[in-house]
Order: C-alpha cells, then structure tokens, then sequence
C-alpha cells in the first residue's frame, strides 16, 4: 500500500497543468500503443492473406499439372495398347492401301518416310504431296486416315493449285509410332 499512498501523493501535489500533460502524455503514447497494434495486425494479417492466395495459386497450378499428367498417362496407355494390338503395322503400306482405295495413287507425289528415334519405340513420319486435286477428295483421305487410331495427322497444309483454279494442291504428313527394330 506504500506505492498507491506514494503515487496518490505525488499525484495530489501537481500542478492541475502539469496533472493533464501527463494525463495526455499516456493517453497519447496509449492511443500510439493501440494504433501500432492495430496497424501491426492488419499488416500481417494482408501479409499472411497474400502468402495464402500465392499458396493456393501454386496449388491450383499443380493440381492442374497433375491432372494434365494423369491425362499423358492414360493417352500414353491408349497408344501402347493400340500398338501391341499390331505390332507389325507398317505406316507406308497402309498409306498405299488408302490411296488405292480412293483412286489418289497417280495425284500423290513420292512420299518420304522419317525416323525419329523415341525409347522404346520409333516415330516413323510419312508426307506425301498431292497436287490437283478437289476438296472433296482431301476430305475423305482425311477422314479414312482420322478413323484409324494407330496414326496421327502430323501437319497438312493446302494452297490453290497453280495449273487449275478449281482444284487445290495439298501437303500432308502422317505418323505413327512402331516397335523398335534392334
């Protein structure tokens, strides 16, 4: 109690002047107190919100990597189980078989067969040019090579033929994968 009897009488000995710069010297430093408080929270507090919205940022993203590479290995699975159903599949006697079928052998140019090496199994690329020919007739080679799922269409490009206005002239490149020959 000799403290509170102490500070009650310093307290009863000021000046009423000196009494309130005190008064207002702790209600200023105590208002400073709250206000750097506060401050401080609402500071970490949008720190820690940005650092939640950058870790669930990087989680969407990897969320969405992982689905794309579950989709990779389940297309990869697809095209292995489409290439042990017929492992002896050659690219070139089929594309021969499609253009016989749809009367383009003598439209074609020679086609160049590609080898680009791909463990365990290689990608043989085929292009052919036609030149000369409709729309019509571009469209079914396409779709006959679409229904088969063993090859892929690579790159086609078509441009107005030069000798004929009517007709068009027409690149394309087809691939599959096959079993690699040791």
């Amino acid at each position: 109690m000799t403290i509170i009897d102490t500070i009650d009488q310093w307290l009863s000995s000021l000046d009423t002047k000196v009494f309130y710069r005190y008064v207002a010297a702790i209600v200023g430093c105590t208002a400073l107190l709250i206000l750097g408080i506060i401050y401080y929270y609402y500071s970490s507090s949008s720190y820690y919100k940005r650092q939640i919205r950058n870790v669930n940022n990087q989680r969407q993203e990897v969320q969405t990597l992982l689905e794309k590479a579950a989709l990779i290995d389940q297309q990869k699975q697809e095209v292995l189980s489409i290439i042990e159903q017929d492992p002896d599949f050659k690219i070139v006697a089929y594309f021969a078989d499609v253009l016989a079928q749809l009367n383009l052998t003598n439209k074609s140019d020679r086609n160049i067969t590609q080898e680009r090496p791909n463990d365990p199994y290689t990608e043989k690329i085929l292009s052919a040019r036609f030149t000369e020919v409709t729309m019509k007739e571009i469209v079914e080679l396409l779709d006959k090579l679409d229904k088969n799922k063993r090859i892929y269409i690579k790159d086609l490009e078509i441009e107005r033929s030069k000798k004929n206005n009517r007709r068009i002239d027409a690149r394309i490149s087809i691939a599959t994968f096959e079993t690699r020959s040791e």
